[in-house]
């Protein structure tokens, strides 16, 4: 399973440079993905992964949120999640206890890009019902595992969000509605913390998609996009935790290509 990752990232890595060398951001995205792959290759076990792929995706997406912060309007809230990311990392005990780092930190990042990606403030309140789930959630958390379900959960739906923001045309609306009645069903049938991480991070990994799609306007990552969507909707596992190290690493490697296509 862990060789089968690896390769298929190696894939990706080998092409998708190539499209954006004149970008600004180009050497940094990757770093970060040159990251993601020595990552990789050093975890133990999936919860290793899973930690690596999370934090490589806070990183990416601190990438994101400065490209798309034109006006320096959020320069130091991001500044701020990634210090919080760095300081947090310094006392943690385990990959389990990373992995809710990082998927706190990708939450705070995407409240980020959610308000970017939405000048006039359409989807405000929206943001904000999520963010104040996201805080409750985590005062009745009683364990990493719930923590993980209540950060998974939360980037899901500013994910959601943003991607109804950036479907100006309504051409994706049905397929992130899609997404959304298969979450809501799928966390009806999960039975423990686990399973709902699972569902969170297939979601979060579908929604990613679907946000390149819409980022990607003159269809350069087409093909890329694509192999992603089919690693997300083909892949079957064994175990939950297999499903869940599968969606982050789609995650990293779908926000790779929405830096690409915000770095032209």
């Amino acid at each position: 399973m862990k060789k089968k990752l690896t390769l298929f990232l190696a894939a990706l890595l080998l092409c998708i440079p190539i499209l954006a060398t004149a970008s600004v951001y180009a050497s940094s995205i990757e770093e970060v993905y040159d990251r993601f792959l020595t990552g990789d290759a050093a975890s133990r076990g999936e919860e290793q992964q899973l930690a690596n792929g999370v934090y490589r995706s806070v990183e990416m997406l601190s990438i994101i949120a400065s490209e798309l912060d034109t006006q320096g309007t959020y320069h130091s809230y991001i500044d701020d999640v990634l210090d919080l990311y760095t300081e947090n990392d310094r006392y943690l005990n385990g990959a389990a206890e990373q992995t809710v780092n990082g998927l706190y930190r990708t939450v705070e990042m995407l409240e980020i890009i959610a308000y970017e990606t939405d000048p006039d403030g359409m989807y405000t309140s929206y943001v904000e019902s999520v963010m104040d789930t996201y805080t409750r959630s985590d005062r009745k958390a009683s364990s990493a595992a719930q923590q993980k379900v209540n950060g998974i959960y939360r980037t899901a739906e500013l994910l959601e969000i943003i991607a109804y923001s950036l479907d100006r045309t309504g051409d994706y609306e049905d397929s992130v509605n899609d997404i959304e009645n298969w979450m809501v069903q799928a966390d009806k049938d999960a039975d423990s913390a686990l399973q709902q991480a699972s569902v969170g991070f297939k979601a979060a990994a579908m929604l990613l998609a679907v946000i390149c799609y819409e980022a990607d306007v003159n269809g350069a990552y087409t093909g890329y996009i694509d192999d992603c969507a089919d690693q997300i909707a083909d892949a079957y596992f064994d175990y939950a935790s297999q499903e869940q190290v599968n969606g982050a690493y789609r995650m990293v490697e779908l926000l790779q290509i929405w830096a690409y296509c915000q770095d032209w």
